[in-house]
C-alpha cells in the first residue's frame, strides 16, 4: 500500500481530484466567457437592427414630408390660378374645375387646360426627378362624379386620363422622357373615388377630376422591415 502511494507521489503527471476540479473551473470560466462574449454580440446586433427598423418608417415619413413641402413651395401660387389643390395624404395635386379642362361629357383636352400643363408638367417632374429612388409610379388619374352609367364614366375618365398623358409626353417634356415612361401612368376610376364634401355627401363637381398622384415606394419599404423581422 505504501508502495503504491509512493509511486502515485513520484509520478509527476498524476492529479488529484483538486487538480481535475480547478481544471474543470477554468474550462467552464472559458466557456461561460465565451457564450458571453457571443450573447453581447448578439445584444448588439439586435439593438442595431432594432434601430434600422425603427429608421425606416422615420426615412419614408421624411421623404413623403420633403416631397410635399417642394410641391407646395413650387405650386402654392398657381393653385388657385389653376382651380387645383395639393393633398399632402395622397401627394396628389387635383385639378378641379371641369369646365377649364374638358368639355361636358368629352375627352378631348381644351386649350385653357393645356396652357396649364404647359406650365405645369415639367415643374413638376423636375420635383419627381429628385425623389426617383422612392417614387414608384406617377399615376394621372381621372375621375367623375356618380352623375352617369359607371361603365360609361370609366371610359370616360379612362380617355381623359390617357389624352392628359399623350398631351404632356408630346410637348414640352422631352427632357424628360425616360422619366415619363418609366413611372408615368394614366388611369380611369369612373366614380369610384369620388369626393366627399363636410357633410360626407358626395361634392359632385369637385369629383369631376383629373389628379396627378405619387405613388411610393411604401410596399417596398414594408416588405424591407417584414425580412428584417424573419
Amino acid at each position: 500500500m505504501k508502495k503504491h502511494n509512493s509511486e502515485i507521489e513520484q509520478n509527476p503527471f498524476s492529479l488529484s481530484i483538486g487538480d481535475l476540479m480547478s481544471a474543470l473551473l477554468l474550462v467552464f470560466a472559458l466557456l461561460l466567457s465565451g457564450a458571453m462574449l457571443k450573447l453581447q454580440k448578439a445584444q448588439v446586433k439586435l439593438v442595431a437592427e432594432q434601430e434600422r427598423l425603427e429608421n425606416i418608417p422615420k426615412q419614408y415619413e421624411n421623404t413623403c414630408l420633403a416631397i410635399y413641402t417642394e410641391l407646395d413651395s413650387v405650386f402654392a401660387d398657381d393653385m388657385e390660378k389653376w382651380g387645383a389643390e395639393i393633398d399632402s395624404t395622397t401627394l396628389s395635386i387635383r385639378f378641379l374645375k371641369e369646365n377649364i379642362m374638358f368639355d361636358n361629357n368629352e375627352t378631348a383636352l381644351k386649350a385653357d387646360f393645356k396652357a396649364i400643363l404647359d406650365e405645369f408638367f415639367p415643374r413638376y417632374l423636375a420635383i419627381i426627378r429628385q425623389y426617383t429612388d422612392h417614387i414608384t409610379e406617377i399615376r394621372i388619374e381621372g375621375h367623375t362624379s356618380s352623375t352617369g352609367e359607371y361603365f360609361h364614366n370609366m371610359e370616360l375618365s379612362q380617355d381623359r386620363a390617357r389624352n392628359v398623358l399623350i398631351y404632356c409626353t408630346t410637348t414640352n417634356s422631352l427632357a424628360y422622357k425616360k422619366l415619363i415612361t418609366d413611372k408615368v401612368t394614366a388611369n380611369g376610376y369612373s366614380y369610384s373615388r369620388t369626393l366627399k364634401n363636410k357633410q360626407g355627401e358626395e361634392d359632385e363637381t369637385r369629383s369631376r377630376r383629373v389628379e396627378f398622384r405619387i405613388i411610393t415606394d411604401s410596399e417596398q419599404q414594408i416588405q424591407n422591415i417584414l425580412q428584417a423581422i424573419q
